[in-house]
């Protein structure tokens, strides 16, 4: 996948950022620069050939310790512990979606993490913080795992994880799931937690 419109702004403006820093004026020098930083953090020597996370995420590091801006090298280095603490906590929301009740994710995944005995603690909702890559990773396996039985005991066919798909339970018990932010549902089968 190519990178989208936003991550392509954002690298060409952190790009300029270190050109300046690094007193590179010149054209040739500064396309000389950014193949050589592309081939450095990815092995690729097109911007068009990298993928829009890791390979992003890399190059981006590089150029914003280049460009001197530590916060968004620090960022970006937290990438991937980012997007798996958000897939725990979309996982969460749907345990407790499925439930039939509200929960807050980020009280319902510390819960969790004691359970484990992973040193992770809430802190202004943050509770990933303290887990490494491999914690955030395992805490995932255990909701998703979570989620799959509990709708597998609930006869409902479709298991893998997803995150645009929000359930929702009527007063009668009856589960059905929806993809969040489309009109099309998945009303085919309403199902009976026991």
């Amino acid at each position: 996948m190519t990178l989208t419109r936003g991550q392509q702004m954002l690298f060409w403006r952190t790009f300029r950022a270190a050109v300046r820093n690094l007193n590179i004026a010149d054209s040739a020098d500064q396309t000389a620069y950014r193949r050589q930083v592309l081939q450095d953090e990815t092995g690729k020597d097109s911007l068009k050939l990298i993928n829009h996370t890791t390979d992003y995420e890399r190059v981006m590091i590089r150029l914003a310790l280049d460009a001197d801006d530590y916060e968004m090298a620090a960022r970006f280095d937290i990438a991937s512990e980012r997007r798996w603490s958000y897939m725990c906590e979309v996982c969460a929301s749907q345990i407790g979606q499925i439930l039939g009740g509200e929960i807050l994710p980020a009280t319902y995944i510390a819960g969790i993490c004691r359970q484990a005995g992973f040193a992770g603690r809430l802190v202004d909702g943050a509770w990933w913080l303290d887990l490494s890559l491999d914690e955030i990773v395992k805490l995932f396996r255990i909701l998703d795992t979570h989620r799959r039985r509990l709708l597998h005991r609930a006869g409902y066919a479709q298991l893998r994880f997803d995150t645009a798909l929000s359930y929702r339970r009527d007063v009668g018990g009856q589960i059905s799931s929806n993809v969040v932010g489309s009109a099309r549902r998945n009303a085919a089968r309403p199902l009976r937690i026991s």
